[in-house]
Order: structure tokens, then sequence, then C-alpha cells
């Protein structure tokens, strides 16, 4: 049991450098050495416990890698991924809660929101890409309208998986993410377009706090969506070019 443990170890450690970058590796270490901070400055149990639980995903895809099945789908998520996830963290929590960010920038948690679509959905690719490569044994084609398809909805799981997390934060720790305190600001961008709404927006904060986090990540990730179409259909035809030149240059010798 202990030798299956120490070569399996040997083995996530070995495809962690064959996939990233020993730089790569080290901004790793820095994002969660930040993280630890921001957990230990918290300014109460209750802000701790919720920055340390969130500090956890920066270990995430590494711990996958290790307890995954050898041939299941979840082992070959390219490391990369960890990237999108620490970005997130390091913004969410160092940037937001340890220094403040929060309350020094307008609207940062809805930019943080925003960002988060894009991101989910080139996080999301490394899943599919990974799904691909159990499928073909290595030898796989991406199609680039499926592999946006699954990355566009994977990242409407998490939307709805942030504003699930926020709810119950609220409604078991007694923090604020969903500002029970606050009233619908006249100056939103939301509130401009749609009107007050029923009651003329009293009490009505929680409610649209979700709904616009929900709409600005919904619009961004259709950005994001757009964007790796192209980069996808740009690489697909890429890899068709130098298909045909190969077998051109095959057939003439």
């Amino acid at each position: 049991m202990a030798t299956r443990i120490k070569n399996k170890f040997n083995t996530v450690r070995t495809q962690l450098f064959q996939e990233i970058t020993i730089a790569e590796y080290v901004s790793w270490w820095i994002v969660r050495a930040l993280l630890l901070i921001a957990v230990i400055t918290a300014p109460d149990p209750n802000r701790m416990l919720t920055d340390f639980v969130n500090m956890l995903a920066a270990y995430a895809l590494p711990l996958l890698r290790l307890i995954a099945p050898e041939k299941s789908f979840i082992s070959k998520v390219d490391f990369r991924c960890q990237h999108y996830l620490n970005f997130m963290e390091f913004a969410g929590i160092f940037l937001g809660h340890c220094l403040n960010v929060y309350e020094l920038v307008p609207k940062y948690d809805r930019l943080l929101h925003a960002i988060s679509g894009p991101v989910a959905v080139f996080a999301a690719y490394y899943i599919y890409k990974a799904y691909e490569l159990k499928e073909g044994d290595g030898k796989y084609r991406i199609k680039p309208g499926a592999a946006t398809f699954a990355s566009f909805s994977f990242s409407f799981v998490i939307i709805v998986f942030w504003e699930i997390t926020e709810f119950l934060g609220d409604y078991f720790f007694g923090s604020y993410c969903q500002g029970y305190h606050f009233i619908v600001p006249a100056d939103d961008i939301w509130f401009r377009i749609f009107g007050p709404g029923f009651n003329g927006g009293v009490q009505q904060f929680p409610l649209w706090d979700t709904m616009m986090d929900m709409i600005d990540a919904t619009l961004a990730t259709f950005g994001g969506a757009l964007v790796l179409y192209l980069v996808l259909r740009h690489l697909r035809k890429r890899d068709d070019a130098r298909a045909l030149t190969s077998e051109a240059e095959t057939v003439s010798a």
C-alpha cells in the first residue's frame, strides 16, 4: 500500500513538471502564502473560516490528481487549470479581503463576478480536453464547437454554485456576501435599465445582488466563449494545414 502511494505521488510529481514550468509552480506557492496571510489576519473567526475554506481551492487540482484513479479523466486534467483557481482566490481573498479592495474599489465584487465567467470557460476547456484524452487514448481532435459549448455550460455551473455558496455563507455564518443590510443603489447600471422593480427595491438587495452578479457573469461568459471558439477554430485550421502539408511532402517523397 505504501509503495503504491509513493509511486502515485512520484508519477503525479513527474507529470506536474512536464505540464508546468518551475516559475509557474513557484507562483502557486506565492499565492498560497498570500492566502494564508489573509486567513491569519482575518478580522473575525467567521471571516477566518470562510477564507480558510476558500484557500483550499489553491490545492485542489494536485490533490485531485493524487487521489483520482489513473483511468479517470480527472487524472488527465492539465495542471495549468490550477492557475485559474489561484487567480480567483488571489483576487477575492487576498486582494478583496486582506487588502480591503472590496471597500476601496467601487463594484469590485461585481467585477470579480464578471471576470469569473470567462475564467470558468477557459478552465472548463482543460476539463473537456482531459475527457477527450480519456476517450481517444491521446489521439484526438478537439471540435471547437463542442468544446466551446461544454466550457460555456460549465461556466454556468460555476456561476450558480458561487451564488449558492454566498447564500449558505450568509445563512450559516452570518457573513454579508449578499448584503442584507443594503438597499438597491440608484446609480447601479442594472437599476437604471430595469428600474426599482416591485416595492421600489425596498428589502430586495439580496435578490438584486444575486441576480445582477449572475447577469454580469453571464454576459462576460458569452464573450469568453466566443474568444475560446475563435482560438480553437484557428488552432484546428492550423493543424489541418500542417497535416495536409506533411501528407503532400510524404507523397512527393
